[in-house]
């Protein structure tokens, strides 16, 4: 119970949430059930990842590197300290940035074969 009182501990969840956020839109992407008529006018998932789906959630992970104010409201309650404050921030970005490569190396590296 003392962990979850811990001000390090909360600045962490804190700043993890909203990358895992943008793999959450993903996942439960992966996991909607399409019937017949989506699939036959959109394509099933690997096919709506090819021609588009897959951008617009590598753009999602963009906006949000080119746009750190998340972090800020994240951090900005629970840090004091200015070292601290650049840490925390850092740490943020490469949350970010191992969620965003990660995406990029399974998902949109890929999709993008297909085209070639």
């Amino acid at each position: 119970m003392a962990t979850l009182k811990d001000r390090a501990f909360a600045t962490l969840v804190s700043l993890m949430v909203v990358p895992h956020r943008i793999v959450h839109h993903v996942l439960l992407f992966l996991q909607k059930k399409f019937d017949e008529g989506t699939i036959a006018t959109r394509g099933n998932h690997l096919a709506q990842l090819t021609v588009g789906k897959s951008t617009k959630f590598a753009t999602e992970f963009s906006d949000r590197a080119a746009d750190c104010t998340w972090i800020e409201h994240a951090i900005l309650p629970l840090v004091d300290d200015a070292a601290q404050h650049s840490t925390l921030l850092q740490l943020g970005l490469l949350f970010l940035l191992h969620h965003a490569t990660g995406f990029d190396r399974r998902i949109s590296q890929v999709c993008g074969r297909f085209f070639l």
